[in-house]
């Protein structure tokens, strides 16, 4: 509050000098208030007076129920709706995705090269992957403490300058002990991608989120491509230290474009920053050309028990508000994963974390299974480099291909079936098609079914990366998301084992009913999961989601004409609830028993304006 008081006063004094400058006296709370609402001076500083003076005047003029109103995020967001704004993040938080890819994609062609060069044993080679993932494991869970306690800008920039140096570094390791080190680095930075993901989650209105988050995922596919012909391309001339510096390029833009990064305005109300939130709402809103619903933003008064240690600390005398204090002690971390654990979100957490396992096996397993069973790969070395030839890098290709008719299929049913269904069917049908590989078919029916089951793994991969952000709360949105990710890299250690080792050692049929086997149960477990998201408002505490308008409400088909006014009076007219609720009184209307009414106690809706069944005290929705 007292960086708002200082900038406060600094606006006020450059309005005076300003005002002095042109001839005219003007109230700088006017010129904020225009400032604030999007108005620009068209000639002098007395324009904007006016404009302020408008508003004010507007505002005086409106209802009293409208001036008093109480809105939260996801209203905000879903009455601005999806716009340039969102494009804008979703372009920034894809360069991150493409980037996480090209880092993974690149192992590929890096072993068989220092292989070559350093004269490396079969286990040296497995352990330039091995390192990479144990360095995940680390970075999933600090990237996702860190964006959950500090915020999801700081979170983001830090994995992004962390990875582009190590990145670099690998691409000047002398040593295999020194690369070693460096791909671990890299792989402690990619743990912190995922919270590009969540950040991108936080600005898109809950009725389009499924669609726009499987478009997201779709820049991993880009990034496979761009990395198989970066590699083409650069290998065969200048060799593996160019590829690894050229893959380390994308996170070297996302520190460049850092400044136009907003805070998430989920992240700024759960801790309590409303005016933050508001201004980062106004952004969007100018971006997009529509201004935020009046009225008031509430913010989240979350139970001791779900809230994150920022949460805590904030309510000890001397700690900033809602501010980042980073160096607490990491008992704080362990109290974060407890509430993944607590007894509101254990079912969900464990649920998801063997489907993470199982989809990360079958995924990355596939992939191995592809490359053993119908890639001849050259163990020949020439002057110190491998003979890849043109069929070896057009296989990566073809089986990059597969994917794109998983991320379809994962737009065409996220939203229409549902999370829960489109990721347990998908699984299903990646575990049928996996067992047809056991037939003894033709090579060509091999790949048929190969790619099919890659393309039901991937979707359901993608659907998993939307429902497990959606059902966490924001205090622990990042780190659940982070922490299930881990499990996913523990998925992609195991996988090796099953799809390379087993084929070799002349089992191809274990391996082919193992991958198999471990997917099916996967997508039987995700028909388990306690509750859908698919539609719903974001939650900000934990638990499963409690039916109702604004909290975690679903979302109607005509979501536009319910928030393009986001008023109780045009919400009765779209026949949401019988008698609005005149926020003066603060009461309930006189409305039938099962009419819904509008609570102006805490703006939300229940049977004749009472509070639903199951809220308890202390918690509320932003």
């Amino acid at each position: 509050m007292e960086d708002d008081g200082r900038a406060s006063n600094r606006n006020r004094g450059q309005t005076s000098n300003a005002s002095q400058r042109d001839g005219s006296v003007v109230n700088p709370d006017l010129v904020r208030v225009a400032t604030d609402a999007g108005f620009k001076p068209s000639g002098s500083w007395s324009s904007l007076e006016a404009d302020g003076q408008n508003e004010v005047e507007k505002y005086k003029e409106a209802p009293e129920a409208e001036q008093h109103r109480k809105f939260h995020v996801d209203d905000a967001l879903t009455h601005i709706g999806f716009g340039r704004f969102q494009w804008f993040m979703l372009m920034y938080t894809g360069i991150a995705w493409a980037g996480d890819a090209m880092e993974m994609m690149l192992l590929s062609f890096l072993g068989p090269f220092l292989k070559c060069e350093w004269e490396l044993t079969p286990a040296q080679e497995s352990f330039l992957t091995t390192f990479v993932f144990i360095g995940m494991l680390f970075g999933v869970n600090f990237f996702g403490y860190l964006s959950d306690a500090c915020g999801r800008r700081i979170g983001f920039f830090t994995t992004a300058l962390f990875s582009s140096l190590m990145g670099f570094g690998s691409a000047l390791a002398p040593s295999y002990a020194a690369i070693i080190f460096f791909r671990a680095m890299v792989g402690i930075g990619l743990g912190g991608v995922p919270v590009a993901f969540t950040l991108f989650m936080e600005f898109i209105p809950a009725a389009n989120r499924g669609k726009w988050l499987v478009i997201i995922e779709s820049f991993w596919t880009i990034g496979t491509f761009f990395e198989a012909g970066i590699a083409w391309a650069v290998l065969p001339t200048l060799g593996w230290r160019w590829l690894l510096g050229i893959s380390a390029i994308p996170q070297v833009l996302l520190v460049i474009l850092y400044p136009m990064l907003p805070e998430s305005p989920y992240w700024l109300a759960s801790k309590g920053r409303q005016q933050d939130a508001m201004k980062v709402l106004n952004r969007v809103g100018r971006w997009n050309g529509i201004k935020p619903p009046k009225g008031e933003l509430e913010v989240t008064v979350q139970s001791r028990a779900t809230s994150s240690p920022v949460a805590h600390d904030k309510d000890k005398p001397g700690h900033p508000r809602g501010r980042c204090g980073f160096l607490r002690p990491f008992s704080s971390i362990f109290g974060s994963l407890g509430a993944l654990y607590s007894k509101s979100m254990r079912r969900t957490t464990l649920l998801l974390h063997f489907v993470w396992v199982t989809c990360a096996i079958g995924y990355y397993g596939l992939v191995m299974l592809t490359t053993e069973l119908h890639v001849e790969a050259s163990k020949a070395c020439i002057d110190g480099v491998p003979s890849f030839g043109r069929g070896d890098y057009m296989s990566i290709f073809i089986t990059t291909l597969a994917e794109v008719p998983g991320l379809i299929l994962a737009e065409v049913t996220v939203d229409r079936l549902g999370r829960r269904k489109s990721m347990g069917g998908a699984m299903l049908l990646g575990g049928a098609s996996t067992v047809f590989l056991t037939f003894g078919l033709s090579i060509n029916a091999e790949t048929v079914f190969l790619f099919l089951s890659r393309c039901f793994v991937l979707c359901a991969f993608t659907v998993l990366y939307i429902f497990t952000p959606e059902a966490y709360p924001t205090s622990s949105r990042s780190l659940g998301l982070g922490v299930n990710n881990a499990f996913s890299r523990v998925g992609g250690m195991i996988s090796p084992f099953i799809a390379v080792n087993l084929p070799e050692a002349g089992k191809e049929l274990g391996a082919e009913f193992l991958l198999s086997g471990l997917v099916v149960f996967g997508g039987l477990s995700a028909f388990f999961l306690p509750f859908e998201t698919a539609g719903k408002v974001l939650k900000e505490t934990a638990g499963e989601p409690k039916p109702g308008l604004l909290e975690m409400a679903e979302v109607p088909a005509n979501h536009e004409a319910m928030f393009q006014i986001a008023t109780p009076e045009s919400m009765q007219a779209n026949g949401y609830f019988t008698n609005p609720v005149a926020h003066s009184n603060g009461g309930a209307g006189n409305a039938d028993d099962d009419s819904k009414t509008w609570d102006a106690a805490d703006g939300r809706t229940g049977e004749n304006g009472s509070a639903h069944p199951g809220d308890e005290e202390g918690k509320s929705i932003v």
